[in-house]
Formats: C-alpha cells, sequence, structure tokens
C-alpha cells in the first residue's frame, strides 16, 4: 500500500485528490467538516459569468470560487491564495476541490513539515503556458505540484 509518505520524495511531486489513500478517518472526516465549512463561506461564480478561461473541460463539478480575501484559511496550513495562484499573481476565480485540500492537510501532518504548492488551479490560459495537458487535473481544481522540504 502506498503511504502519503510514500508520495513525497526529493524534490517535488504532483498530487490529485483521487490519489492520496484516506488512512486517518476520525482525522480526517473533523478536517473535511472544517474544510466544508470554510469553503461554504465563499461566494461562487458560474463557468458562464468568469468567461471561457475558467471552463472545466473534465467536467468535474468543483465549485468555481471568486477570490476576494487570498489570505483566507481553508485548513490549518493553507491559505486560499495559494490554491488560487497562477504565474506569480491571484486569480479572480478559482476551482477548488475540498478533497485536495483534505488530503494536503493530512499529508502536511503527516510529514510534519511545511507543503508549499507551486501550482493548484489552472485557468485554460495559464494551463497552456504551462504545457499543460488539455484534460489536466488542474482545470478541476483537484491537482496541486507541491514541495515539501528536507522530505
Amino acid at each position: 500500500m502506498i503511504t502519503r509518505r510514500d508520495l513525497i520524495t526529493k524534490g517535488s511531486v504532483a498530487v490529485t485528490a483521487l490519489f492520496i489513500p484516506r488512512l486517518v478517518y476520525a482525522q480526517q472526516r473533523s478536517l473535511r467538516d472544517q474544510v466544508r465549512e470554510n469553503l461554504s463561506k465563499l461566494e461562487t461564480i458560474t463557468d458562464k459569468e468568469a468567461g471561457s478561461d475558467y471552463h472545466d473541460p473534465n467536467n468535474a463539478d468543483n465549485l468555481l470560487y471568486v477570490i476576494k480575501d487570498p489570505d483566507f484559511s481553508l485548513a490549518p496550513n493553507f491559505k486560499l491564495k495559494e490554491f488560487a495562484t497562477s504565474g506569480g499573481k491571484v486569480l479572480p476565480y478559482a476551482r477548488i476541490d475540498e478533497d485536495l485540500i483534505v488530503n494536503l492537510q493530512l499529508l502536511r501532518n503527516d510529514l510534519q513539515t511545511p507543503i508549499t504548492i507551486s501550482s493548484s488551479y489552472r485557468t485554460i490560459s495559464s494551463n497552456k503556458a504551462a504545457s499543460g495537458s488539455s484534460k489536466s487535473r488542474h482545470l478541476s481544481g483537484d491537482a496541486a505540484d507541491i514541495y515539501a522540504k528536507d522530505v
């Protein structure tokens, strides 16, 4: 069985919300409730209102959030801007997957070291600029490229 610790090697690794196994049910459930409550406080927008650059070609059903306060806390160690920054600037909208936040926080807890998100949600244009796949999970908001120092 692959553990979250096994996923991190020297350097960085791409993580999707669908890949990290759920190991600690009680901790995960409490954290999931917290993340869900925090996400419920954010305003959402439709693809049509946001424009074609925010379309999700994977139809993952992750909500598109309006980014008003980039420093808003989604989990104990993760802020909204970490999931909504592309090319060094905070996007006005971002798709964010609840499972991704929960799994990254659980991974951070297991590793007991900070995790840096180098890329999470991408618009269609920012994904093309990053030479990403046309069906990249970044477009759905349920993938992140991360780095954990000294692991």
